[in-house]
């Protein structure tokens, strides 16, 4: 049986406050409503009672807040613009939801990319090429072979419409329109490397102009396809080479001048597509820091893309003081002892809170969907890796990965604006991060990583709304 989001098909599910003890309102006599506002409070629990419904519509007041966890939004306090929320279609992913019937699948794409049926993802990171979630087959790039008498020396995506990756994408785009497309290779093709393997190795200095040319074509093709990409990285972790899948080290001066070599056929081609540099660990930052220097001057560098395995968000503050933006590219779900709980808390705090307090202006999980045994894959993640869905038998079912980005997602509009708040910093504080949408709408992310319940109130100027939090829950409040 299909596991069907609580808001499927438009549907809000309302639980009365006495039967749900996730949130309670406060029993006290309301004093005058501000001009009969109401913040709207959606939930989710770590024992999973609760998956992403809106539980109460909670009077904003004129009362003074009060208690130990006052959240003061500060609409002058202005950041970083938000650009979106999504995951990536690997070959995997495809494989997975391929296995699904028609309606199932056209079910399960409305509920992850539909806006107003689902949770409304609107950011795709693309591997170009193969990467360590494939399809069942043999590693690929789009240029095996250089054929310098054919079109594009040789260079096709065709492979993406055979493995069903470019039809996935048109059926997200057709679900949402706005959807925006990150493209990042795992690996240049081998001839173009040293090691004459897409596994390891390094890109060959005088293969940097055709490997350029490599992104122009990439960009080219998709968008005779239907698929604009808005933006690209160097490479997927850089300072990562794996034996096992497609990988390629590449330096920070390597990468700088890459950079520039492939700003240039981007002009050269009169593509606007902007870049983002890096794509690896916080703890690494060093690299985005050096590489983001070395390129001052190009202006289609906009800034670094940063992924979750090792170090935490603060990291990304780097490449905020230097005038530039920051995305979370890359984290993949993982299994333990409680793996709906631990993924809900760990993942909503540094992924969404932490990283947006941090600079980033949108989050991009790993694989959109995998089987009960974490793959396809191509080895180093066992069966210890998780999808935002899980596909098996024939079904899906969603993982807490799901409602982490759907809490920020349906919610935080792209364009959105986060603003100034103060949240706490302790094991068992309550976490927070505050946006403006650009209809006017606040949004305010909450969670509560104790196990116990806690009051706090949100106040916006003169107003007020005060309400009790479940432990090990997060939500969303929107007025």
């Amino acid at each position: 049986m299909l596991v069907r989001s609580a808001i499927r098909a438009g549907v809000v599910v309302a639980l009365s406050l006495t039967t749900v003890a996730a949130l309670t309102v406060s029993g006290q006599s309301a004093p005058v409503r501000a001009q009969g506002a109401e913040a709207q409070v959606w939930l989710t629990t770590g024992d999973r009672s609760v998956t992403l419904q809106q539980v109460a519509s909670v009077p904003l007041t004129s009362r003074k807040a009060s208690g130990p966890n006052v959240i003061t939004v500060n609409p002058t306090s202005r950041h970083q613009v938000i650009t979106g929320f999504g995951a990536s279609i690997t070959g995997a992913s495809a494989f997975n939801i391929a296995s699904l019937s028609a309606e199932a699948r056209a079910e399960l794409m409305s509920e992850l990319f539909n806006p107003n049926t689902g949770i409304g993802l609107n950011y795709l990171r693309q591997p170009m090429g193969a990467s360590d979630f494939n399809a069942p087959g043999d590693l690929y790039t789009y240029q095996d072979e250089l054929d310098p008498d054919a079109d594009d020396h040789g260079f096709s995506v065709d492979i993406d419409e055979q493995l069903g990756i470019l039809p996935l994408i048109r059926e997200a785009l057709s679900e949402n329109p706005g959807l925006r497309v990150m493209g990042t290779p795992w690996s240049a093709p081998a001839w173009m490397k040293s090691s004459g393997d897409l596994r390891g190795g390094a890109l060959n200095p005088e293969s940097m102009s055709e490997y350029a040319q490599y992104f122009v074509r990439f960009v080219e093709q998709y968008r005779e396809r239907g698929v604009a990409v808005q933006m690209v990285t160097p490479g997927n972790e850089p300072l990562f080479a794996n034996p096992k899948y497609p990988s390629m080290q590449m330096g920070t001066e390597q990468q700088a001048e890459f950079v520039r070599e492939l700003d240039s056929a981007f002009s050269d081609a009169n593509l606007d597509t902007e870049i983002l540099v890096f794509d690896h660990n916080w703890s690494d930052a060093w690299y985005a820091a050096d590489v983001l220097n070395k390129t001052a001057d190009v202006e289609r560098v906009v800034g670094a893309a940063f992924h979750c395995y090792h170090g935490d968000p603060s990291a990304q503050t780097q490449v905020i003081a230097a005038g530039k933006r920051v995305m979370v590219t890359e984290c993949t779900g993982v299994r333990s002892s409680d793996t709906f709980l631990h993924t809900l808390l760990w993942q909503f705090q540094n992924l969404i809170v932490e990283s947006s307090r941090n600079g980033s202006e949108g989050t991009t999980l790993w694989n959109l969907a995998l089987d009960a045994e974490g793959g396809p894959h191509q080895g180093y993640c066992d069966d210890r890796c998780r999808g935002v869905v899980e596909v098996a038998d024939g079904t899906y079912s969603l993982n807490a990965e799901y409602y982490v980005l759907g809490h920020a997602s349906k919610f935080v509009k792209p364009g959105a604006v986060r603003l100034g708040s103060n949240s706490g910093t302790g094991s068992n504080s309550l976490r927070n991060v505050a946006f403006e949408n650009p209809d006017g709408s606040r949004v305010v992310l909450l969670m509560n990583p104790s196990g116990r319940s806690q009051r706090y109130s949100v106040t916006d100027g003169a107003v007020t709304m005060q309400a009790d939090i479940e432990g090990n829950s997060v939500a969303t409040i929107v007025w």
